[in-house]
Formats: C-alpha cells, structure tokens, sequence
C-alpha cells in the first residue's frame, strides 16, 4: 500500500513579490502601446542629443583655443579672435541643429505614433 502524501507549500507576500521581480528580469512582457510611444519619444530626442552635444563641446574647445591664443602673445591676438568667433558660432548653432534633428524624427515618426495614439484613444 502506497500512502499519497502532499506537501503544501504556503509563500510570504515578500516570497511571491520576490518571484515576480525575478521573471521580470528573465521573461520580456510585450509593451503597451504607451509604452512603445515613450520610446520613440525618448529615442527621438536622443537622436537630436547627440549630435547636439557634440557641436557644442567641441566648439566651446574652440573657442577655449581662441582664448589662450589671444592671451599668448599680441601676434596671436587677431588669430585668437577668429578661432573664438568661430567657437562661439558653433556653440550657438548647437540647439538649432537639435531642434532640426527632432523635428525630422518627429515627421519620420508621426505615422507610427498616430496609430498608437489612435489605437489608446479608441480603447
């Protein structure tokens, strides 16, 4: 004769909490389409970042290049004023190149974030 035996098992709110954080880690749920509107937005202003950013450090490079040429000498003076102004443009052209950067994604991605709008409303 075999005795059936059963073991049950009670877990903790903290256990089952626990067990959820963990098949969070390992199982992809599919995103909302709030969720795929948030990336696109962030990866649209990311894409206009960059570039940005970048303009802007390496023209106020320049233009720290144009100071220290006018403080040299006085045959440096005319050059440093030059690199300066041309430091100076970049770093006045880098929010310009941001928003035309986003404004491009923005049309590119105006279709794919009407349908997802429209399928939240009409929910």
């Amino acid at each position: 004769m075999s005795e059936n035996k059963t073991t049950l098992y009670s877990y903790t709110d903290r256990d089952i909490a626990e067990a959820k954080a963990i098949r969070k880690e390992f199982v992809k749920d599919e995103d909302s389409d709030l969720e795929k509107l948030r990336k696109i937005r962030k990866g649209v202003e990311k894409k206009g970042q960059i570039p940005a950013f970048t303009l802007g450090i390496l023209s106020a490079l320049i233009l720290g290049a144009g100071m220290s040429f006018t403080l040299m000498t006085t045959s440096f003076f005319a050059l440093g004023i030059v690199i300066g102004i041309i430091g100076i443009v970049g770093i006045a052209l880098s929010y310009p190149l941001y928003l035309h950067i986003v404004k491009n994604e923005r049309d590119k991605q105006s279709a794919e974030v009407d349908k997802l709008t429209s399928s939240i409303i009409e929910k």
